[in-house]
């Protein structure tokens, strides 16, 4: 009763794998240590594979057939004696409508019997538990994902063996950004492998969106145009990145004389500028570069005579700059003596005529209007005055160079956000094409003080936040800029005396002056090309790298000078103590300023508290 109920018991449950054993002659093999299987046609049916159970079975093709295969009963195995007499390592050929064969790999060849759970072996079965078909429907393109061991790729894949690493795979929609939501390993380890640690994978940047700024240097002629040109050419005068030139043509001091020259001079003159123009700088030098007028015009004068020496002033440095082929003369329109804003519209009719008069005397070159440092606030020299003249006249004859340094002195605080934007908000009413160049410099005079004194960037009362945002502006990009500040030796000028040849001292102070110009230039280029996040991490550290690579030049320069002495080393010390006491007036001016900061902060949080 207890056998039968078993019996029955076991029917119900399932299929008893020990009912095969009746149907066999020999038991005995199955106690017996395992050995080599025979690969040779022996006749004898009896020795035979448990695998080749499952190979052999073929669905029945029966209209009434179900679509999955159900666990064989007793009654449906085949007998021994009708087991196909096949070698025990092949496979017979399979028909079409038979199911895959499993990998032989997935067993132990050291046995004859299926390797389950409740096996005596000390091996574990490795049942994989990847879904093929899923995971070629899903395999990504090849890439440098770190966490990859191998290659998804079709010609790559393959079944696992036991002895392999697990291999992490990724989802089809798996992004860089986010760590891998899946790692895959066999469900037979009991302690899987832990999950990586995630890297993130570095973006690919796309089209490069860091802003350069278009640079022009100052042409010294000190000594006449023929030296300069010289020192131009010289080997430690390289400008990969400067675009163009900004030189005076006169001494900036004295007043220009008509000059009668023969034609002979002025061609082999242009010819030379522009044949050493061509070999140091880039071929769009004509378009940037520009020639500054002397100081000595005053346009806005109420005496006529000086008015009209002006005139003929301004017209025959037109001529010389269309001489050496350039296009663009900068010029100041000087000062008034009255301060009457009612007198403003006489002077602006007065002097919209003889702007008129001018242009229309050398057509061909551009004439341009820079803002200037003037006491009174109805003077014609602030933007906004220039603007207004600027509309009576076309693009091509009039045009604006825009002075920070004297736009933050006389009209505009560019520390201040909302002025920055009034002063955008004016350029943009006026137009690009009419802004033909930018000076950039800081300035030792605040805002709203008197005087004009240019000072190195961050030396003075404009900020590196301001440049940054001015000068990253859209609408500044593709317009040349010129940094028109003061040179460490500010007073030194190049032995007239050499022109085929200067002495060592003088080229390589010359050459050190250039590159601390250079280090101003990337300074600049380097804060407008920083995004705010790393503006906001690396202002004061970029900062202490430029003080400290700036430092070791002037070191330099002073070596050099002190080594000369004389008479350069006496002009030297002297205008470096005028520099010394404007920086320290500029620092008590900046700590008045954030101690008044600070005690307002204070007494607006005593009151808030007291609310």
């Amino acid at each position: 009763m207890c056998s039968d109920a078993g019996n029955e018991q076991l029917s119900n449950d399932g299929f008893d794998w020990t009912a095969l054993l009746d149907d066999l002659d020999d038991r005995s093999y199955l106690s017996a240590p395992a050995q080599t299987p025979n690969t040779g046609f022996s006749g004898d049916h009896t020795h035979f594979d448990w695998l080749d159970l499952w190979d052999d079975i073929q669905p029945p093709k029966t209209q009434s057939a179900p679509s999955t295969i159900l666990p064989p009963t007793p009654e449906s195995l085949p007998k021994p004696a009708q087991f196909p007499s096949t070698p025990k390592t092949s496979f017979s050929p399979l028909s079409p409508s038979s199911p895959p064969p499993l990998d032989a790999s997935l067993y132990s060849p050291s046995s004859s019997v299926i390797q389950t759970p409740i096996s005596n072996t000390d091996r574990k079965p490795y049942i994989p538990s990847l879904d093929l078909k899923n995971i070629i429907k899903q395999a990504p393109v090849p890439d440098d994902n770190p966490f990859l061991v191998s290659s998804p790729c079709l010609k790559k894949l393959s079944i696992p063996t036991p002895r392999q690493r697990p291999v992490l795979e990724v989802a089809y929609d798996w992004s860089f950004d986010t760590p891998t939501p899946v790692r895959f390993h066999p469900t037979t380890i009991q302690e899987p492998p832990p999950q990586p640690v995630f890297i993130p994978v570095e973006q690919p940047r796309g089209p490069s969106t860091e802003q350069s700024i278009l640079w022009l240097t100052h042409l010294s002629t000190s000594g006449g145009l023929t030296p300069s040109l010289k020192r131009l050419s010289l080997p430690h005068y390289p400008y990969p990145k400067l675009r163009g030139v900004s030189m005076f043509i006169n001494h900036p001091k004295r007043r220009v004389y008509e000059r009668i020259r023969a034609k002979e001079d002025v061609k082999t003159e242009q010819d030379m500028f522009t044949a050493t123009m061509d070999s140091v700088m880039d071929k769009d030098w004509r378009k940037n570069s520009m020639i500054h007028g002397v100081y000595t015009v005053n346009l806005l004068s109420e005496d006529l005579e000086i008015r009209e020496r002006s005139k003929r002033s301004v017209m025959e440095e037109m001529r010389q700059v269309k001489s050496l082929g350039m296009s663009t003369l900068v010029i100041h329109l000087g000062s008034a003596g009255k301060d009457d804003p009612s007198y403003k519209h006489v002077q602006l009719t007065r002097l919209v005529s003889d702007l008129r008069e001018i242009t229309r005397a050398v057509p061909d070159i551009t004439v341009a209007l820079e803002n200037t440092v003037h006491p009174s606030p109805h003077s014609l020299t602030t933007l906004s005055s220039l603007c207004t003249i600027l509309t009576h006249f076309p693009p091509s004859q009039l045009k604006l160079c825009l002075d920070l340094s004297h736009l933050h002195v006389s009209e505009f605080d560019l520390n201040t956000e909302s002025r920055r934007k009034e002063m955008l908000g004016l350029l943009q009413k006026l137009g690009k094409a009419r802004v033909v160049g930018v000076h950039v410099s800081d300035n030792y005079v605040a805002h709203g003080g008197k005087g004009d004194r240019h000072a190195n960037i961050g030396f003075g009362h404009i900020t590196l936040s301001s440049f940054r945002t001015i000068l990253s502006n859209p609408f500044f990009h593709n317009i040349p800029h010129l940094l028109e500040t003061p040179p460490y030796f500010k007073h030194f000028r190049p032995p007239i005396t050499f022109h085929s040849k200067l002495p060592v001292y003088a080229q390589k102070i010359i050459e050190l002056e250039n590159e601390r110009a250079s280090l101003e230039r990337l300074l600049l280029d380097r804060i407008v090309s920083m995004t705010d996040t790393e503006w906001m991490a690396y202002q004061s550290k970029l900062w202490a790298v430029y003080k400290r690579a700036r430092k070791v030049v002037e070191a330099r320069i002073y070596k050099v000078v002190f080594k000369q002495g004389g008479s350069l080393w006496r002009k030297f010390r002297k205008g470096r103590k005028k520099v010394g006491s404007c920086l320290r007036q500029v620092e008590g001016q900046k700590r008045k300023e954030k101690d008044m900061s600070i005690r307002d902060e204070g007494v607006t949080v005593a009151r808030c508290c007291e609310l």
